[in-house]
């Protein structure tokens, strides 16, 4: 089941620096992107799949949308599609843990002030803007700022994602039940839960000074470290929200199982990312939908059966518009696949996904994106 969300309004500010590096030092916003990724590829492992454990799989691509090497293959057991290699378990904890509020890939604020320190990641740490350099910046934020305020007075009647989550998951959530959510970044998604629903809010987070604005900014208190840690004291929740995180993690089904086990029985578990085979319909394959950060390309049927696997009933399955964090920016494209599931002792039969229908969907939505870039 496709919705469509309202249409996309509004400008990023990040546009804009890419617009002023790119013409002054042909340095592009994805240039820096890549660059901060570049630790992953330099520790890589080779796994089987994470659902059905084959080891047969056919590569579909070869780079990540940055450039990076980074091997797509879908699995001939199931069909899930993964990085093989993939970051080593090691690396992956240092990229997410690691940083502050800037230099951390992660929930870094990119403004106007970072251009030179975001430059000379890319450049070098010898590289200085010159002051003609930063008094033409100056001016070209003032400008921009003018134009994002505009944007946003227009934009403020759109939804969040927070805002359209909470509308989203009324029915399924009483007011005040406790809602836990894994990979919470600086709480600003559990604002909502805690302010309209009422809800008793916490979550998991790596990053330290993530956790630690959660607090200062919004009061929300947030476990420092991985689902993994031995000495997670984490029980009897009403919900547990995973939001565009379970494609970054490692192991889909033992995060799953970890939820199970820290849900109440008959509670609730909310996932949410990216249907990479829906996306590639609009975005292609290589040049959008592949990141060497993302170990999992699911499909809404991919990421059913890894849900059902670690013991849970599915209530609701479907691909929904992407929204943003902020209300700058909706998706007209439907590509997020959003399901929720009921912890059970008692979970149906899991459908193994086909692998060669998983193929054959790719392949059809990325000859829907040929042909639509072709008439252009």
């Amino acid at each position: 089941m496709l919705k469509n969300p309202p249409p996309r309004i509004g400008v990023k500010k990040q546009s804009f620096i890419g617009a002023f590096i790119k013409k002054k030092y042909g340095v592009s916003i994805r240039d820096i992107a890549a660059n901060a990724r570049r630790a992953l590829t330099q520790s890589t492992v080779a796994t089987p799949c994470a659902f059905c454990s084959s080891t047969d799989g056919v590569r579909i691509s070869t780079k990540d949308k940055f450039g990076l090497p980074a091997n797509s293959v879908v699995c001939l057991g199931c069909g899930l599609i993964r990085l093989n290699p993939r970051p080593s378990d090691r690396i992956l904890a240092e990229f997410y843990s690691g940083g502050g509020a800037f230099s951390g890939l992660y929930h870094r604020k990119l403004g106007f002030e970072h251009v030179e320190k975001a430059l000379k990641e890319v450049l070098g740490n010898q590289f200085k803007m010159s002051e003609s350099d930063k008094r033409e910046l100056q001016d070209f934020a003032q400008s921009a700022e003018q134009i994002m305020a505009e944007a946003e007075e227009a934009s403020n009647k759109l939804k969040t994602y927070g805002e359209e989550l909470v509308d989203y998951l009324r029915p399924y959530i009483a007011p005040g039940s406790s809602v836990f959510e894994v990979g919470a970044s600086r709480g600003e998604l559990l604002i909502d839960f805690r302010d309209k629903l009422k809800c008793r809010v916490s979550g998991l987070e790596p990053k330290a000074s993530s956790c630690e604005e959660a607090k200062r900014e919004h009061d929300i208190d947030l476990v420092c470290g991985f689902s993994t840690d031995e000495n997670l004291s984490i029980s009897n929740q009403d919900v547990i929200l995973n939001l565009r995180s379970i494609n970054h993690m490692s192991d889909p089904v033992s995060e799953f199982r970890n939820a199970w086990k820290w849900l109440k029985p008959g509670g609730l578990l909310v996932v949410s990312c990216q249907e990479s085979i829906e996306k590639s319909k609009y975005y292609g394959w290589s040049r959008a939908t592949v990141e060497i950060d993302h170990l999992f390309m699911f499909s809404q049927r991919t990421l059913s059966a890894c849900i059902a696997k670690a013991g849970f009933e599915i209530l609701l399955a479907e691909v929904v518009g992407h929204y943003t964090l902020r209300k700058d920016i909706e998706s007209r494209d439907a590509w997020e696949c959003r399901i929720l599931a009921k912890k059970t002792d008692h979970p149906e039969q899991i459908v193994v996904p086909d692998p060669i229908e998983e193929l054959a969907n790719l392949v059809r939505n990325l000859d829907h994106f040929s042909e639509k870039h072709a008439q252009k």
